[in-house]
C-alpha cells in the first residue's frame, strides 16, 4: 500500500480508496495475485500511480481496468510495462471509450511479446473490430 500511496503523489493523485483496501498493509510485501480498478475513475495519471505496483506484484495475474477513464498514452505505457511481467495472463480495459487505433496496436504488440496473456476484454472501447480480431488472433483464440 505504501508503495501505490508514493506512487500517487509523485504523478499528483489521491490514491482510490478502493484499491488502497485491497492491497496489504505490510511494508514490502507484493503478493496480489489480481488489482481490480473497475469503475475508479483514475484516468493515466492514476494508471500511472499503479505501475510501481504492477511492476512489483510479479505473482499477479489479473489487472481489471474496466471503465476507468483511460486514454491511448496509459494503455501504450502500460503495454511497454507489461511486456516482460512474468505472470500477467488477463486485463480487463472495457468501457474505456477513449481507447482506439493507438491502444490497440500497443495491445497487439503486448500479445505478441508476452505470451503469457491469453485473456484481454476490449468491449466497449473504441478499437475497431477488426484490430480486435487481429489481437485475440495473435493470442491464440
Amino acid at each position: 500500500a505504501d508503495v501505490y500511496q508514493q506512487a500517487a503523489g509523485k504523478v499528483n493523485v489521491s490514491p482510490e480508496q478502493a484499491i488502497l483496501s485491497s492491497m496489504p498493509q505490510q511494508r514490502g510485501l507484493f503478493e496480489l495475485s489480481e488489482i481490480e480498478a473497475g469503475g475508479c475513475i483514475l484516468g493515466d495519471p492514476g494508471l500511472r500511480a499503479l505501475f510501481p505496483v504492477i511492476y512489483l506484484n510479479a505473482p499477479m495475474s489479473r489487472l481489471g481496468l474496466a471503465g476507468t477513464g483511460l486514454q491511448n498514452s496509459g494503455v501504450q505505457e502500460l503495454c511497454c510495462l507489461l511486456e516482460t511481467h512474468p505472470s500477467i495472463n488477463g486485463l480487463d480495459l472495457s468501457n474505456n471509450v477513449h481507447l482506439t487505433i493507438d491502444a490497440g496496436m500497443a495491445l497487439l504488440a503486448l500479445v505478441k511479446r508476452n505470451p503469457h496473456i491469453k485473456h484481454l476484454k476490449m468491449e466497449n472501447t473504441s478499437i475497431s473490430l477488426t484490430l480486435q480480431t487481429r489481437i485475440w488472433d495473435a493470442m491464440g483464440r
